[in-house]
């Protein structure tokens, strides 16, 4: 058990138990980049996580050994530099947010490390973040709501790794619930979570091993590029706060006033919030042939309005999708490789072997794949 390997090599290098905190990945089934836009997502906390062993030091130095990549590093917690390793920067980003609330850290001694397939879409770093942020919170006694930690979760990355993002990620990995996905108003954190049906259904992420490195970049741009189109909107109806509230007639009726290429990735985002609504009535009344069907049209809409896809993750929804073997497939992260998939418990060993198979022909090399559960939240072990 990752947990234990990790304990123990915590007592090894500093010879006392430590505090164990566990904050997961996330999915993401519903609402691409609504996150990033103010708009809903539906998502959920999986069971690939972040394990952070953590204990005071008595010193004003931190030490921090990273269990996947053997790499340990220190740094005094009243003076740091941005370190050249992002994992680094994500700690650093934790340590000075709560510094900048007053709120004191002081030195510590640390090993972290977790299963998450890094770059594969899951949040991996939000879900180190969350750990951290939720460990420091026990250790020094700071009594932190879920939502202040999901506060500083993000403040972090803005000024350490230059990410604005959206609160999903850090959201779902504290908010998370056993068998449960998350409908999340990225306006006003409201929360809805809707049982998923584990008893006839699993998660199957695949993972072609594709990254594009300027994913970041683009969607900063599309960012600013859309908080203009919302402010554009808001001159002309004052019920319009964000993109949340800009419905697909508002928008059609003052098309010619945007870049066509613009118009057609916010009309996107638009239409993937309507989508979302869709998705929850149909998990509620059990439509998962309506739900698959959406995660398709999703990734069509998506790789049409962006052209960010790759054609290792376009060619693994079309042959899900061809195959029968799975009710929904879409991309998981723009800009990443992966897709995550809705298949019958019956159908998991065939579907599998099938994408397998045929990726492993198309591109002469291996696909990875995972069958997720969806777990709990950032919690203490």
């Amino acid at each position: 058990m990752l947990s234990e390997y990790i304990r123990k090599k915590f007592i090894t290098l500093y010879n006392t138990n430590p505090l164990l905190v566990r904050s997961p990945g996330r999915i993401n089934l519903s609402g691409n980049l609504s996150g990033d836009h103010q708009g809903l997502v539906l998502s959920a906390a999986i069971d690939k996580e972040i394990i952070c062993a953590i204990s005071p030091n008595y010193s004003d130095t931190c030490q921090v050994h990273a269990y996947n990549l053997r790499d340990t590093e220190s740094f005094n917690v009243a003076k740091f530099n941005k370190s050249d390793k992002q994992w680094m920067n994500l700690i650093h980003g934790m340590v000075a947010q709560y510094q900048k609330r007053k709120l004191e850290i002081k030195g510590f001694d640390c090993v972290f490390g977790g299963d998450i397939p890094v770059g594969a879409g899951l949040a991996s770093s939000s879900a180190i973040s969350c750990a951290f942020a939720y460990s420091f919170n026990l250790l020094f006694e700071h009594r932190l709501s879920k939502a202040e930690i999901i506060d500083i979760t993000q403040s972090a990355k803005k000024q350490y790794e230059g990410l604005d993002h959206g609160i999903m990620d850090s959201a779902v990995s504290v908010y998370g619930k056993t068998n449960q996905v998350i409908r999340i108003d990225s306006t006003n954190m409201d929360l809805e979570y809707i049982n998923f049906p584990f008893q006839e259904y699993r998660l199957i992420l695949c993972d072609s091993g594709v990254r594009n490195e300027g994913a970041n970049a683009a969607q900063r741009i599309l960012r600013n590029e859309c908080l203009k189109v919302t402010d554009s909107l808001k001159m002309h109806y004052k019920s319009i706060q964000s993109l949340r509230d800009v419905s697909l007639d508002q928008l059609i009726k003052h098309k010619a006033e945007f870049d066509p290429i613009v118009y057609r990735q916010y009309k996107f985002l638009v239409e993937e919030n309507a989508r979302v609504l869709a998705c929850c009535e149909m998990l509620k009344r059990d439509d998962m042939t309506g739900f698959g069907q959406n995660m398709f049209t999703s990734h069509e809409d998506l790789r049409e309005a962006f052209e960010m896809s790759c054609r290792e993750v376009n060619f693994l929804v079309k042959k899900a999708q061809l195959s029968g073997l799975s009710i929904g497939s879409k991309m998981l992260s723009i800009g990443l490789g992966s897709t995550i998939n809705v298949v019958k418990v019956e159908n998991v060993e065939a579907f599998i072997k099938f994408v397998g198979e045929t990726f492993s022909t198309e591109y002469d090399r291996q696909l990875k794949t995972y069958m997720l559960k969806i777990e709990n939240g950032t919690s203490k072990l």
